[in-house]
């Protein structure tokens, strides 16, 4: 009975100090709640501009959440561990990181391929709104897809050979994992 209480108020304790003014493992001490508070408070701007098909408002959407977390919960995971478990659990936070890393480069990869699908979608239909200007047709379901196929490797291929492509690459993390 008396550990439980011991352990209640432990949790307290902490809880007190996390969500006060006194915590060094929150953000100049402003607590868990107020970094979710605030990417919440600006998420619905992002989101206006997302759905607009501005990309770069979805990934700094999701940026307002990883910041949030890392702001509260990763320096929370990044205390120092002490006991018998101590290098095992340094090695599962390097491989949560490592996770967390990926998930952030894949998520800016996929935007990038959505976009790249939606502007071959749009070149697609300027070549045949061009075509029906012009009075031409395509004489059948074979020749509309080898339209397709062109179009889809000229825009994949220029969207492969840009600056920004090329960063999104390298900021992918390796597939080995980091842990030593």
């Amino acid at each position: 009975m008396s550990n439980s209480f011991s352990f209640r108020k432990r949790c307290r304790r902490l809880f007190k100090i996390a969500t006060n003014s006194g915590g060094s493992t929150v953000s100049s001490g402003k607590g868990f709640v107020q970094p979710w508070a605030e990417s919440l408070r600006r998420a619905p701007w992002h989101v206006g501009q997302a759905s607009t098909g501005n990309s770069s408002a979805l990934i700094e959407l999701t940026n307002l959440y990883w910041d949030a977390y890392e702001r509260t919960f990763g320096r929370l995971l990044e205390s120092p561990s002490l006991g018998y478990t101590r290098e095992l659990n340094e090695d599962l936070l390097k491989g949560f990181d490592a996770w967390l890393d990926y998930r952030r480069a894949s998520f800016e990869y996929q935007v990038t391929l959505s976009e790249t699908w939606v502007q071959a979608f749009e070149e697609f239909m300027r070549q045949r709104v061009a075509l029906a200007e012009k009075g031409e047709t395509v004489p059948g379901v074979r020749k509309l897809l080898f339209l397709w196929i062109e179009v889809v490797e000229h825009v994949f291929a220029e969207v492969f050979r840009s600056e920004e492509y090329i960063r999104i690459q390298w900021s992918c993390p390796s597939v080995k994992p980091s842990i030593s």
